[in-house]
């Protein structure tokens, strides 16, 4: 079934067709996060240099999940706990 301009079909459907569930998906899903039965995949690319290989690598499937860069100091706040976590999961 092909997709329309403004949005995806999935099994006959809209997928704005739900939005009114969204707080229920989300719900759902962070459950299933905190019981370990759905590990979010974050992949990192270093440096702010690799932000555009990043985007393609992203844009050609090439990676899964949240994709972010991150400079050598928001990786050190990272592991100090302070600001944004970053790095893989």
């Amino acid at each position: 079934m092909p997709a329309g301009p403004v949005g995806l079909i999935l099994s006959g459907q809209r997928a704005d067709a739900a939005a009114d569930r969204d707080d229920e998906a989300r719900t759902q899903m962070r459950e299933w996060i905190d019981a370990g039965s759905l590990v979010p995949r974050h992949v990192t690319y270093d440096g702010l240099e690799s932000a555009d290989g990043a985007f393609v690598d992203r844009l050609g499937g090439r990676t899964v999940g949240t994709t972010s860069t991150a400079s050598a100091t928001e990786r050190s706040r990272s592991a100090a706990g302070v600001g944004a976590v970053v790095g893989d999961r």
